[in-house]
């Protein structure tokens, strides 16, 4: 018990606040066990296990993070988000990342000359060189620009959040021991979410059918564990401090947004719906961190089910996936 308690207090204070009001409203457990141990007022408290060995698929693509990833917090996020944007466009990643890139060498070329540093042209000139090697050098800048790849990114935000709080609707069942958790209930629950919400209500991009929210899911759930992390770690720090957004506090939350992300895969990688032969998310296709990363274990709360949600699953027809 001891244990316990220490281990929870080296969780920084904060709270979950919904993004935008597709979330959950307060913080979601996260555990590769279905099997919940302990009970709390809020929900079930499950201690997310990740110092142990895991199985992944030898051919499921890696994301290959800076090596001192915690020094340089926002290049590895934006790392993280190529994919997250693109899972499946090897060459949108590129574009993006040289695009980034590009950014922060401009950034530093501009405190370079305001520090009057010498040689700061041929330094950074050979740095971005090398730097932007991997993506097919420094001729990808033209190609690059000329995608809008920024705006690109923007719009996967709406279906990545789809297939983030559909895994975390499925992780919220299965810790709830609701009847046959599926991501068709959980994709009837987002539709039925978004069909409230007077955000959406107006907008030409608005899913008109579950057949549109399941097309999404198929194309985002390789990286459906990394938008669930995100979408939980979107929050506001409260500590006696001015609110801050997730990118102002990504030094803080960058180790806990990895470790999120890594519970989300595992469950998803260990899941199997009723009756089905494969597990929730594809194990060849599903992106994953080195293996050599080192992640920290966390106790998290698993909000019940709100009765809105209860209420509508009751409703909820294998049919409706195609409606």
């Amino acid at each position: 018990m001891k244990k316990s308690q220490s281990r929870k207090k080296q969780l920084a204070p904060f709270c979950f606040e919904s993004f935008p009001q597709l979330l959950l409203p307060v913080a979601s457990s996260l555990a590769e066990k279905e099997q919940p141990k302990v009970k709390s007022p809020l929900g079930t408290v499950i201690e997310m296990i990740l110092d142990v060995p895991f199985n992944s698929h030898p051919s499921a693509p890696l994301i290959l993070l800076p090596e001192t990833f915690s020094a340089q917090p926002t290049i590895t996020f934006l790392t993280i988000l190529a994919v997250m944007a693109f899972p499946r466009d090897a060459q949108a990643r590129d574009n993006f990342a040289v695009m980034v890139k590009s950014g922060v060498v401009d950034h530093l070329h501009h405190h370079y000359l305001s520090r009057k540093i010498e040689n700061a042209d041929r330094i950074l000139g050979e740095f971005f060189i090398k730097w932007l090697k991997p993506h097919g050098g420094i001729g990808r800048i033209v190609e690059a620009s000329g995608q809008n790849v920024f705006s690109l990114a923007q719009e996967a935000l709406f279906p990545g959040l789809v297939t983030g709080t559909a895994l975390i609707r499925l992780l919220q069942m299965a810790a709830e021991r609701i009847p046959s958790p599926s991501v068709g209930k959980s994709l009837f629950l987002v539709q039925r979410r978004l069909q409230e919400l007077t955000a959406y209500q107006n907008s030409h991009r608005k899913p008109k059918s579950g057949r549109h929210l399941h097309r999404i899911w198929k194309d985002y759930r390789p990286v459906a564990h990394l938008w669930a992390a995100w979408g939980l770690s979107t929050i506001q720090y409260k500590d006696g401090e001015p609110e801050k957004t997730f990118l102002d506090s990504l030094p803080v939350f960058l180790p806990q947004f990895l470790s999120l992300a890594e519970g989300f895969r595992r469950f998803g990688l260990t899941f199997y719906p009723h009756g089905q032969a494969t597990p929730v998310l594809p194990p060849r296709e599903t992106w994953m961190f080195p293996s050599a990363l080192q992640l920290s274990n966390l106790y998290m709360i698993m909000p019940l089910l709100e009765e809105w949600a209860k209420n509508t699953l009751t409703e909820y027809r294998p049919e409706h996936r195609m409606n």
